[in-house]
């Protein structure tokens, strides 16, 4: 989508009158004084986007009429909560219904029932939230807030998953994905989210997934005859000038049975130097490594190495 489309489209979540309108339903607007519903409303967040921090003064500042900070202040009370709410509430709808048109996903729809997008996303909360949203500690906020998310590729739609504590670890979010996905289904995720459990379930319901390959991950080569080798995958893509390198795989222990495709591909040396930089020798790969399954001849049909580079 061009940047164009998406302003115009981006602007048309928040239209003035219904915005207004939520004021009055909230009983936050009773008669029009200086401060306007509307710029209240979005200058809390879009009007502040270039201060330092969030502040009364700097919302002061985003109104057409000249008001001072006590009167900002004012009109933050108990109608006020229920305003926001019901402004989240539309503008999240709206969001959530939005549809772009038809591109590429046609393609992706030849293939899959739906590609599913997941990761998660937080953002520091005021401290006195602690013990109902922890964050990790350290230099950050004492309160922090997670959010679960998928994004549906093909219908280009939002689904928020879960509301979660900033200390939850996207590791432990991982027994969430086979809930997601049906037969034929394509999951997206990060490498934070390749439990060895999770994956399993996942082939036994005859779905895919795509993900980073996790540097301490153990990956073994099937023989005909015999027990099956371990891969060195960075000792291996030291010795080939391959751009793009496939492995069939056993993912883990072999007696699991997991099969996967490992996809190794070459980046630019630029990339490949920022993304060495500051990372010990014994932990730097020459290439980057993703890895798909679950049946790797499928697999390597619907997405091939070259796609599954794209991907990441």
């Amino acid at each position: 989508m061009n940047s164009p489309n998406f302003v115009h489209r981006f602007a048309q979540w928040f239209p003035r009158q219904e915005i207004i309108q939520l004021a009055r339903q909230a009983r936050w607007l009773i008669r029009q004084g200086k401060i306007d519903a509307f710029e209240f409303f979005t200058g809390l967040v879009f009007g502040q986007m270039s201060a330092l921090r969030l502040t009364l003064a700097a919302q002061a500042d985003c109104f057409t009429e000249p008001v001072t900070r006590q009167a900002v202040d004012q009109r933050y009370h108990e109608r006020t909560i229920d305003f926001f709410r019901l402004g989240f509430d539309r503008c999240l709808q709206q969001s959530l219904a939005d549809r772009p048109k038809p591109s590429l996903t046609k393609e992706l729809a030849k293939h899959f029932a739906a590609v599913r997008l997941v990761d998660s996303t937080s953002f520091d909360c005021p401290a006195s939230m602690a013990e109902i949203f922890p964050g990790c500690g350290g230099k950050a906020s004492p309160a922090n807030c997670k959010i679960l998310l998928e994004y549906e590729y093909i219908l280009g739609q939002f689904h928020p998953l879960a509301l979660l504590p900033g200390n939850c670890s996207d590791q432990g979010l991982a027994p969430h994905l086979p809930t997601l996905l049906k037969p034929g289904e394509l999951c997206i995720a990060d490498k934070a989210f390749g439990a060895h459990k999770a994956l399993q379930q996942i082939d036994q319901l005859q779905a895919f997934f795509l993900l980073p390959y996790h540097r301490s991950s153990k990956v073994w080569l099937p023989q005909a005859q015999g027990p099956a080798l371990l891969l060195d995958v960075a000792d291996a893509l030291r010795h080939t000038q391959e751009n793009v390198v496939e492995w069939n795989v056993f993912l883990g222990d072999p007696a699991d049975g997991l099969r996967v495709r490992l996809v190794a591909y070459r980046l630019p040396e630029e990339n490949a130097n920022r993304r060495r930089a500051g990372r010990p020798a014994k932990r730097q790969l020459p290439r980057r490594c993703g890895g798909v399954g679950v049946a790797a001849p499928t697999a390597a049909r619907l997405i091939p190495g070259p796609v599954s580079a794209v991907c990441f």
